[in-house]
């Protein structure tokens, strides 16, 4: 009995050092893992922050709308071209709304057409507008953009690059003036 005793207890002995072994083991594993997921986490942040930055800083212009045409996110150098902030035009502000009154006014006269095309195609590309900031002055612009669907094929939101045009613009004007110089240009013999 005494022998036994002993066994049992050279056995619960054992059994304990064993538990708290594969408690340390698990412990150790949970640990590494939590680590782990610390460090992918901390990496997914940075790369979201990186991918936000460069979305926000980008050369170009982004913006979003809604299946409403309201503004759904928009880009700082969008924002720092057109003078508004992000609290003043997203879910406040359409498309339209951005639009000197020239410009609203073509895109309103095909508006339900062009935007049953945009949806059926998935994209448009070259539409040239003039912007108008906030301090009233026009901007204008060239945007590009792809429709984005659901899962049953409904048109959720838009994803839009906005390029400045200014360039452009004033190089088509001089072209034009340079025309009419030498429309009027008489060639003497």
């Amino acid at each position: 009995s005494r022998e036994s005793l002993q066994q049992f207890q050279y056995s619960f002995i054992g059994l304990a050092v064993l538990i708290i072994a594969i408690i340390l083991y698990l412990f150790y594993i949970l640990n590494r893992s939590l680590r782990s997921r610390n460090q992918v986490e901390a990496t997914l942040k940075n790369v979201a922050e990186e991918t936000r930055d460069l979305y926000d800083h980008a050369p170009c212009g982004y913006l979003s709308v809604d299946n409403n045409i309201f503004l759904s996110n928009i880009n700082k150098t969008l924002l720092d071209w057109l003078g508004y902030t992000e609290q003043e035009v997203i879910g406040k502000m359409k498309f339209e709304d951005l639009l000197t009154a020239e410009s609203k006014k073509t895109f309103l006269k095909s508006f339900d057409e062009d935007f049953d095309r945009y949806k059926e195609n998935g994209v448009v590309n070259d539409l040239e507008f003039d912007f108008q900031r906030k301090d009233g002055t026009s901007l204008p612009v060239l945007v590009n953009s792809a429709a984005i669907f659901n899962d049953h094929g409904e048109f959720v939101k838009s994803r839009s690059t906005v390029s400045d045009n200014s360039e452009r613009k004033k190089a088509q004007t001089k072209i034009l003036d340079l025309n009419k110089e030498l429309e009027g240009f008489t060639y003497s013999v």
